[in-house]
């Protein structure tokens, strides 16, 4: 997929650490359990998935399971059919994304059985979100990073690692790309 334009706008739906055996419970019920942020920005309106989805005419819509549980397989179903189904239903026309998980850092205790010891257990502001944000950018937009002039961090980087960063970006998504094809 490849999106042309240069703006768009992200949409999330927080309730930390949430499973998606939990987010089916509350699809299931209706249940206007979530903050709604627009663009990273909370607005204190609570909403339903049902309600976010019908909202708008979605071109990705993204599920993930809750870090802890991301490496186990048997946590994901039937749950995560279900989810699907249920955003068939309310953004019909919607792509869907399983957003996977980052690992934790060495010795961390959360995923310590899945032998994931790399990243902290939230990225920092500064150069790591940002990192985040391109490889989110070029996967979901098909668009290339590297000629992407955006660069608004909420912690100051150096001028010199930016591009740095872009080309880890972008060739990240390549290998990505490149692991999910061959498995085709």
């Amino acid at each position: 997929m490849q999106f042309p334009f240069a703006f768009f706008y992200v949409v999330n739906l927080y309730i930390g650490g949430y499973s998606l055996e939990k987010h089916w419970q509350n699809a299931e019920g209706d249940l206007a359990d979530y903050e709604y942020e627009l663009n990273g920005e909370k607005n204190g309106e609570m909403v339903s998935i049902r309600q976010a989805l019908e909202s708008d005419s979605w071109d990705i819509v993204t599920l993930q399971q809750s870090s802890w549980q991301s490496t186990q397989y048997n946590t994901y179903q039937p749950y995560l059919n279900a989810l699907s189904q249920y955003v068939k239903k309310y953004a019909p026309n919607a792509e869907q994304v399983i957003h996977q998980t980052w690992a934790y850092e060495q010795g961390s205790e959360r995923l310590t059985s899945a032998g994931y010891h790399r990243d902290t257990f939230h990225a920092s502001y500064g150069l790591r979100r940002y990192l985040l944000g391109l490889v989110w950018y070029e996967t979901l937009t098909g668009n290339s990073i590297e000629a992407n002039s955006f660069k608004d961090l909420d912690e100051p980087v150096e001028d010199a690692l930016i591009p740095v960063i872009k080309r880890c970006a972008h060739e990240a998504v390549e290998k990505y790309h490149t692991c999910v094809d061959k498995n085709r």
